[in-house]
Parts: structure tokens; sequence; C-alpha cells
């Protein structure tokens, strides 16, 4: 496997993107106007962005755009289907910021609002066929719990847990990792 010739790091907050990417290229913007060439890229990664996508059909279509013909778009994403995107939707805007500070130590500035739209295994079918991708794999992962301040609540999160573990309980999954290959023109004809 050869090395990357560039590594870009895109954020569209400055902040986050001072901070959260170690890549020697850095590029403020965002995902629907992404500043690059067609196919400039082989490989293009995101690590719990999708949950934030407003338009993600024109959004993936952006990122299809910027990958070369067979590259690939890698992400981790929550799965709006899963526990705690569940629970997190009962939670009033306030308080899930609290919330981000007592569990996970996440400032207010490092909380965005969500959208969940790709964000369900049926979701990112329709999105990534309307885009100009194939679903390469597409797999929904337990987490680590995330309760553990809140001792009533932990117990019954690791059992949860557990019972995830089973095939039949999959679709509530906490998580979606997704590997999308760009189609290449020869597959999306007729």
């Amino acid at each position: 496997m050869s090395r990357p010739a560039v590594l870009v790091g895109l954020d569209a907050e400055r902040a986050s993107l001072k901070a959260n990417h170690f890549t020697a290229a850095k590029v403020c913007g965002n995902a629907g106007r992404l500043p690059f060439p067609d196919g400039a890229f082989d490989l293009v990664t995101a690590n719990m962005v999708v949950e934030h996508l407003e338009d993600p059909d024109s959004q993936f279509r952006e990122i299809r755009r910027v990958l070369s013909d067979g590259g690939r778009f890698v992400f981790h994403t929550p799965n709006a289907e899963g526990y705690f995107v569940r629970l997190r939707r009962l939670v009033p805007a306030r308080l899930a910021v609290r919330l981000a500070w007592i569990l996970e130590r996440r400032k207010e500035d490092d909380v965005f609002p969500v959208h969940y739209r790709a964000n369900t295994a049926n979701a990112l079918g329709r999105v990534s066929s309307a885009s100009g991708f194939e679903i390469e794999k597409l797999d929904l992962i337990r987490a680590e719990a995330i309760l553990f301040m809140v001792p009533p609540l932990f117990l019954p999160e690791l059992l949860w847990i557990r019972a995830l573990g089973s095939e039949r309980l999959a679709r509530f999954r906490p998580n979606l990792i997704a590997v999308l290959r760009a189609a290449t023109p020869a597959a999306t004809s007729p």
C-alpha cells in the first residue's frame, strides 16, 4: 500500500481545524462546496460528521465529485435507530449541551446541531445510490458504555450493550461505520 501524496484536513470551524486536524494541509470549508478539483482524492474520511449534514444528498454528491472513480468514502457516525440517538432526541438542546459536558467533557462550542438524515442503513442506501456511491461495507457496531457517571443507569446500559451482540437487535447498535465506493461511469451507465 502506498503512502498518500497529500493528506488534507477539512473543517467548517477554524478553531476545530487547528485543534483537531493533524495534517500539514488544513482547509476551512464545508461538505456542500468542497474547494478541491474533481477527482482530487482517492479517499475521504469523516468521523462523527454525517449526523451534522443538513442536506446529505447534495453533500454526498460533492464528496463523490472530489473522489476519483473507485475512490472510497469511509465514515463513522451515530446510527439513528440506535438507542443513544433515540434517547438524545428526547433531550432538549440546552440539556444536551450540559450532558455533553458531564459525560464527555465537551464544551458548549464543541456541540453542534444534529440532523440524522443519512444515519440508518436504509437512508444511507438511498443517499449513496442517488449520489454516485455503492455501499461496499456497512457495519452497525456496539459502543462502550457512556453512562458510567450515572451509576443507576450504568448497569442497565452494560446489559443492553451485551444484548446488542445479538443479530436480532443489531439495528439498535449505536454506531454505523460505512465504506462507500465511488461508482465508475461504466458501473452507472445502462
